[in-house]
């Protein structure tokens, strides 16, 4: 069997990408706002 140790492992680790993916967006949805509505 090849699990981890820690279920909540795996988890955690796409914390910080699931945080750069959401920032991301954000900040393109702000720029086209602000390009949109000036």
């Amino acid at each position: 069997m090849t699990s981890s140790a820690d279920p909540g492992a795996r988890a955690a680790g796409r914390a910080p990408r699931r945080a750069l993916v959401a920032g991301s967006v954000g900040n393109f949805i702000e720029w086209y706002e602000f390009g949109v509505y000036g």
